[in-house]
Formats: C-alpha cells, sequence, structure tokens
C-alpha cells in the first residue's frame, strides 16, 4: 500500500496534535512542515519528523507532498488552501473551512476544476463515538430526535493579543461554538429560526454566546460556547423513545450513555488512542486512493451549510 505523504502548513498547537496522531497511521508519513515562525518550523520538524522548510513557495512546490493538512489561524484558511490547490496538493483544511461563505464556495470550485480533493477538518465526524451515535439515530433508537443540547466553554483570561479574541479569529463562535452548532444541524437539519445572544469582549469580538435554533416538526437546539467559563462539554440528544448523552467533552473521543423511556441506561464505551486525529486522517488516505475529490461523510455542501449557519448566527447577535 503506498505511503501517503504529508505536508502541514502551520505549526501551531493543533498542528502538533494532528502530526502525534499522523504516526499512529501505519501508511502515513509526514514529510514536511512550514510555519510562518522559521524558529517554530524548526522545533515542529525535529520533534515530528520530515524537513522544515524555510520557504512558502518551497513547500508548496515539493513533489514529494501527496496532500496538505492547513492548521494556519483562521483568518487564512480559505487562501492557504486555494494556495495548495493550485499547486496541485489535496488538502485537509483544519476548522472552520473559513469565514466567507462565497469564498469558501470558490475555493471548492476551483478544487473540482483541478479535480483535487479538499475537505474540512471537522475531526469530530470522524470519532467512533459520534458514528456510533448516528447509526443508533438512524435505526430508530431514540425515536424521533426532538432536541440537541450542548455547550463547549473554556475559562481564558481576557488577552487582546491572544488568537482566541482577535477580530480576524471571530471569538467562540469560529473557534469552539462550531462544534456544538455542528452537531445540532448533523441531527436535526438546517433551522427555521435562529436567535443568538452574545457577551462582547473589547475587542469586539463574542466571548460568551447562547443560541436557540428552532427546526421545523416542532424541533429545537439549546447550545453554549464561552471562554468565560469551564463547562462540562457535554451533549445530549432527546428522543421520543429515549436519549443519548455524549460523556465529557463531546467533540473529543467520548463515551455515550443510552438511556430508555424506563430510565435504564447502557454505556457504550470506545478505545481512545491518542488524540484523535488519526480518524480523520484515515478517511482520507480512503477517499485520496479511491479518487474522490470530496468526502462522502463530509461534503463540500455540509461545509457550505454548517459555514452558511455559523453566519446566521453572527449576523443574530448583532440583531439583539
Amino acid at each position: 500500500m503506498k505511503t501517503m505523504r504529508w505536508g502541514i502548513l502551520g505549526c501551531g498547537h493543533i498542528a502538533g496534535k494532528f502530526a502525534r496522531d499522523l504516526a499512529l497511521v501505519p501508511d502515513a508519513a509526514l514529510v514536511a512542515s512550514w510555519g510562518r515562525n522559521p524558529e517554530n518550523v524548526c522545533r515542529f520538524a525535529a520533534q515530528y519528523g520530515g524537513q522544515g522548510d524555510v520557504s512558502r513557495a518551497a513547500f508548496l512546490a515539493n513533489p514529494e507532498i501527496d496532500v496538505v493538512y492547513v492548521a494556519s489561524p483562521h483568518h487564512l484558511h480559505l487562501q492557504d488552501t486555494l494556495d495548495c490547490l493550485e499547486a496541485g496538493k489535496a488538502v485537509l483544511c483544519e476548522k472552520p473551512f473559513g469565514q466567507d461563505l462565497k469564498a469558501a464556495t470558490r475555493v471548492f470550485e476551483v478544487a473540482r476544476s483541478k479535480n483535487l480533493f479538499v475537505m474540512e477538518a471537522l475531526w469530530t465526524r470522524f470519532l467512533p463515538h459520534l458514528k456510533k451515535a448516528l447509526e443508533l439515530v438512524e435505526q430508530g433508537i431514540l425515536g424521533d430526535v426532538r432536541m440537541v443540547e450542548a455547550d463547549f466553554g473554556i475559562e481564558v483570561p481576557f488577552n487582546e493579543t491572544s488568537r482566541l479574541f482577535m477580530a480576524s479569529s471571530g471569538g467562540s463562535l469560529w473557534d469552539i461554538g462550531i462544534y456544538p452548532i455542528f452537531l445540532a444541524r448533523l441531527f436535526l437539519g438546517n433551522p427555521t429560526r435562529v436567535k443568538a445572544m452574545a457577551d462582547w469582549a473589547p475587542t469586539g469580538v463574542d466571548q460568551r454566546l447562547s443560541m436557540a435554533l428552532a427546526f421545523e416538526g416542532g424541533k429545537y437546539a439549546q447550545l453554549y460556547s464561552g471562554f468565560c467559563e469551564r463547562t462540562e462539554c457535554t451533549a445530549t440528544l432527546h428522543g421520543s423513545l429515549g436519549k443519548l448523552r455524549i460523556e465529557g467533552q463531546f467533540h473529543v473521543p467520548s463515551n455515550l450513555v443510552l438511556t430508555d423511556k424506563n430510565g435504564v441506561a447502557t454505556r457504550l464505551e470506545f478505545p481512545r488512542e491518542g488524540f484523535g486525529y488519526q480518524h480523520e486522517t484515515v478517511h482520507v488516505h480512503e477517499c485520496l486512493r479511491a479518487g474522490l475529490i470530496e468526502s462522502p461523510l463530509w461534503t463540500h455542501a455540509d461545509t457550505l451549510g454548517l459555514l452558511g449557519l455559523m453566519e446566521r448566527v453572527a449576523r443574530s447577535t448583532r440583531e439583539e
């Protein structure tokens, strides 16, 4: 089996986690990395392997790279992905894929025109516990899913120079709010109504965000994201025949608790290895070997639909 050769663009915290999990995939190899800070690139290459490129142009032109993991700051995702595609590289772009629906649509058009694979790295979609949750819902175990609750709160002191609070990064919505919004859309579809209320950081981005989403058929989602307090980070699907709770930190490798209408609970546990990024990597390899230009599990339309919903949430915060 041919080894898939990876390049990593952006050498920050998430890139390090991805690189560590890449080592868990037998047919994957990290061959090169590049970042804006040469010292960080050197440290990254020394720790995770491959060459650390000083030149961005040299990185993009490297014929040894089959696919690039884009892990740059949010506001650079679309341009970095576009540059990789123009260089003939397949791309796995860290979430959020972008913060501009029209521009994101254009990037996918370029990928199709060049017959190149590109996927948003919404890694939670590929984790074993979430795949099982989808299976249970599709089997009708929960009956009709009527309500989704999900929260993602972390405690981060305000710092105007922190990526989390910079206007270009978009605050809690774009960094961690994407996870509960993704979950609600995955199980309930596109909402008919969106209402969001925010507390604002001095830099003008949301530091806390409460969201209420209404869907056809009298279905609802209650969601939260924020930097002001640590929450349980759990998620619960409420159905007509029972409920399914994703245990603490629902967006990372987790376990499930299925409770029927009689209150009888069954715990479903899933083995954990690494951080969990290897699951999306394996899926990317499957897609590349099949000659696909988009994932059947997380399609271009899924990414654009999620991005469009996040834009609706952002607009709603300004309509208070």
